[in-house]
């Protein structure tokens, strides 16, 4: 908030004592404006204040003024004029009070900005741009058309396709805040983190429009003299979320061995934990975290173990180190599936028929829930009052309600697998009102076929994630939920070997993280968006069955 003591000037009464004045009315001129910026230099807009008096008389350019703004990202005031920021766009409410009587404006900030990479000719733009277009040859391939990304993505690639493989590419991002391009001689852009951060922070809670231009540059020595063959295709839109995607994202790397910890602002993702001596010997997985952090469960084997081993450990107040509390040996207790309850007590480690209880402070067995069709890969709902499991040979979604204290019940199956198929890894919403889960045909493990689905708790229709999955054959698998955010959007990473835009994948796979928007399922209808991969990855690494904590 800014107080500006300035002199009055135009019509309106003397100078002197003006707090005794009867206001009943101020006006800000002007009331609505629109500005544009850019890294090299801001726009700016002079205001002033008129205030009317209770006899009709116009005060203009009143001196007693105090402003506030809204956003204040936008831009700052500096006495009467408001001055755009040059790191990014924008709208904000400009309130001035005077004697406790408000007004508003409007200020609307278009950032603006082109960027060349090097070896890009000067003069190319303006002729391509005001070039006729077809779309011949050319294909969008990533990020795919409606993709929704967290406002904290801090980069991401662009690919495009071009049978023509033309000599420049303009890649143009517009909205009613941004006008940015750049211009290329690849077919993939890697975003600057500078300039991607500025679109992000500028359109949040908005939309971006891509269009991709493509043209082949005449020259004379050093000049350029024409374009031909100039191609167009858009717009693609990208809708960027008002918040941050928070929380932290424990994946199973098998070309590491082990967990690595990362979240999806962060560009130096961290080996965190593996068992034993970390050598390829070691296969780690199924992980969980309690709410708060505090515990890991896990589980792992090697070349002496005839079967999988529960892992229990406790992390560090800060994650940075892990320590085991059960033995790496014959003697501990065999376990593939992990779950925690939601206050951190009980600590569930399912085999393939039997889940087994134990206090998740410490590893000691409580007891064991079974059932003659088998119960396994359970996944504890946030209200800590129903646990999701597989059961019948993979081939039900059941429920099951904890009594308290350990205890286990069956109370109902939410879904039954057709003829030849299974179902598989089921994980409750941070909200607890949905489960996702997988359907494949034919065995559940290292299934190409494997897609992820929805259902209600309260039952309904089993609803495709199609627009996550993609496609068929993509062995889209091992879904988890990201925490609650202050948005109308879910999270939901996981593990998929579809190709990576332009770059095919090598057989292996990586996590993915697409949007769910809860109300289009509560409408029976698909309520995912295409899928973005998790930038802070390599090409060349195997990812695996992420978790996502708030932590």
């Amino acid at each position: 908030m800014w107080w500006l003591l300035a002199c009055a000037g135009g019509a309106g009464p003397g100078k002197g004592d003006l707090s005794g004045l009867d206001i009943v009315s101020i006006e800000i001129v002007p009331s609505e404006v629109t500005l544009t910026t850019s890294a090299s230099g801001a726009g700016s807009q002079d205001f002033v204040v008129n205030a009317t008096l209770n006899d009709g008389t116009v005060y203009h350019s009143f001196p007693l003024v105090s402003f506030e703004l809204s956003n204040s990202s936008a831009g700052a005031m500096e006495d009467l004029t408001f001055v755009a920021s040059t790191t990014n766009g924008g709208r904000t409410h400009l309130t001035a009070s005077v004697q406790g009587i408000t007004a508003t404006a409007e200020v609307t900030v278009i950032y603006t900005e082109q960027s060349r990479a090097e070896g890009v000719p000067e003069g190319a733009e303006i002729l391509m741009e005001a070039a006729a277009a077809n779309s011949d040859g050319l294909e969008w391939v990533y990020p795919p058309d409606g993709t929704v990304l967290p406002r904290n993505l801090p980069e991401l690639d662009f690919m495009w396709r071009d049978e023509a493989d033309a000599d420049l590419y303009a890649l143009s991002f517009r909205s009613s805040l941004t006008d940015v391009t750049v211009y290329t001689n690849d077919p993939v852009w890697y975003s600057n983190s500078e300039i991607w951060g500025t679109i992000t922070a500028t359109n949040a809670g908005d939309s971006v429009e891509l269009r991709l231009r493509a043209a082949d540059v005449v020259m004379d020595g050093s000049t350029v003299t024409a374009v031909e063959n100039v191609r167009e295709i858009g717009p693609f839109l990208l809708e960027v979320r008002r918040f941050d995607a928070t929380g932290s994202i424990y994946y199973w790397s098998t070309t590491g061995n082990g967990i690595v910890r990362t979240s999806v602002d962060d560009t130096s993702p961290e080996e965190w934990f593996s068992p034993g001596n970390g050598t390829a010997e070691h296969c780690l997985g199924c992980h969980v975290l309690t709410s708060d952090g505090s515990m890991l469960a896990y589980s792992w084997s090697d070349d002496s173990a005839a079967t999988f081993r529960a892992g229990l450990a406790t992390v560090a107040a800060d994650a940075s180190g892990v320590t085991p509390l059960l033995p790496e040996d014959g003697t501990a207790r065999v376990g593939w599936y992990n779950t925690f309850d939601p206050t951190g007590t009980w600590w569930i480690s399912a085999d393939q028929t039997t889940l087994n209880v134990y206090n998740a402070q410490t590893g000691e067995y409580l007891s064991s829930t079974t059932a003659g069709n088998g119960y396994t890969m359970p996944d504890w709902s946030p209200a800590g009052d129903e646990i999701a499991v597989v059961s019948g040979n993979y081939r039900e979604l059941r429920i099951l309600t904890h009594r308290g204290g350990g205890v286990l019940e069956e109370t109902s199956m939410l879904v039954q697998a057709g003829d030849q198929q299974s179902i598989y890894y089921p994980t409750f919403s941070p909200d607890g009102k949905w489960i996702a889960f997988n359907l494949a045909d034919g065995s559940f493990y290292d299934n190409e076929t494997a897609a992820l689905y929805l259902v209600s708790l309260s039952g309904g229709p089993v609803i495709e994630l199609a627009k996550a999955n993609q496609g068929p054959d993509l062995a889209n698998s091992w879904a988890r939920w990201g925490p609650m955010p202050d948005d109308d959007v879910l999270w939901l990473a996981f593990a998929s070997r579809r190709d990576y835009g332009t770059q095919p994948h090598t057989g292996e796979s990586q996590i993915w993280i697409t949007a769910i928007d809860t109300d289009l399922a509560e409408l029976g209808e698909d309520p995912s968006r295409p899928a973005f991969r998790m930038v802070q990855q390599d090409m060349d690494t195997s990812n695996h069955t992420p978790w996502w904590s708030s932590i």
